[in-house]
C-alpha cells in the first residue's frame, strides 16, 4: 500500500553529512527517539484470517542501508526477518531517506529458512517501483503484493535495486525493542572487513545495536487457495547475469 506523505515532510531534509555514521559501504542514520511513523493506509485489507505480523516493538530508531559495495547482484546488501509458516498475502517495509531516492525500485523476496539463514528464493516480486519514502528522522509504508505458500517457517525482505550505487533509503531499525525475529542482511563479497553472506545486522559496527528491522507481514496460518504470484524461474535466474 502506498504510504501518504504530508507536503511537510516532503520540504525536510537533514543533509546525510550531518547525519549519517558510515563503516565502509554499511551506513545508518544514528540512534534517535524523536522518530515519527507517517499514518498509512498499510494493512487496513489485513483483515481476518489475516494477521498482521511484526517482530519489532512498534517504534523505530535509526535507519540502515547498504551503498556502492555493499550492494550487489543478485541480492547483497539485502534486508530480512523470519516468519512463521503461512501464505504471506503482502510485505510492509518502513523507509527513511536524506534525499538521495531518485525513483530506485526494490524486489521483494520470500526465502526458504535455512538452518538459521534464508536460504533458497521461493518467491520473488521483482522491481517494484515504490513511492517517495519520507525524510530522516521520519518513517513512511510501503507495501507491496506478494500471495505467496511459504511452505514452512520462512524470511521475508527485500533487496534496493542500486548495485554499485549510493543508497535510495535507509530501513527503519528498532534499537530498542525486544529482538523476538531473526533480522539477517547479506553481506557482500567486496565488503571484506566483515564475513560474506546472510548474518545478523549486529556483527557490524553501524548496526551493532539492531533488535529487528522494519519488515513486516500480511499472514494467514496454512495455504491460502489464491495461485501464487511468483516469479519464474527463468527471471530468477536474470538476477545472476
Amino acid at each position: 500500500m502506498k504510504a501518504a506523505i504530508p507536503i511537510l515532510f516532503l520540504s525536510m531534509l537533514i543533509p546525510a553529512a550531518l547525519t549519517m555514521e558510515a563503516a565502509g559501504d554499511a551506513l545508518d542514520l544514528g540512534f534517535s527517539t524523536n522518530t515519527i511513523l507517517i499514518e498509512s493506509e498499510t494493512g487496513r485489507d489485513c483483515e481476518l484470517p489475516f494477521e498482521y505480523l511484526i517482530n519489532d516493538d512498534g517504534s523505530f530508531e535509526n535507519g540502515y542501508a547498504w551503498s556502492h559495495d555493499g550492494a550487489l547482484e543478485p541480492y547483497y546488501g539485502a534486508w530480512a526477518e523470519s516468519f512463521p509458516q503461512g501464505w504471506v498475502r503482502s510485505l510492509a517495509f518502513w523507509f527513511t531517506q536524506t534525499g538521495d531516492w531518485a525513483g530506485q525500485s526494490l524486489d521483494a523476496y520470500i526465502w526458504e529458512y535455512d538452518a538459521g539463514n534464508p536460504g533458497n528464493v521461493r518467491c520473488l516480486i521483482p522491481d517494484q517501483i515504490i513511492d517517495m519514502p519520507a525524510y530522516w528522522p521520519t518513517f513512511s509504508a510501503h507495501e507491496v503484493e506478494v500471495n505467496c505458500d511459504t511452505g514452512d517457517l520462512h524470511f521475508a525482505g527485500f533487496w534496493g535495486n542500486w548495485p554499485d550505487e549510493q543508497n535510495g533509503w535507509f530501513l527503519a531499525a528498532d534499537e530498542d525493542g525486544p529482538g523476538v525475529g531473526d533480522p539477517r542482511t547479506n553481506i557482500s563479497p567486496l565488503a571484506t572487513e566483515w564475513p560474506q553472506g546472510w548474518h545478523h545486522p549486529n556483527i557490524l559496527p553501524p548496526f551493532e545495536e539492531c533488535k529487528n528491522l522494519g519488515i513486516h507481514e500480511c499472514w494467514v496460518a496454512g495455504v491460502h487457495p489464491t495461485a501464487a504470484n511468483q516469479a519464474t524461474w527463468g527471471s530468477i535466474k536474470s538476477l545472476y547475469r
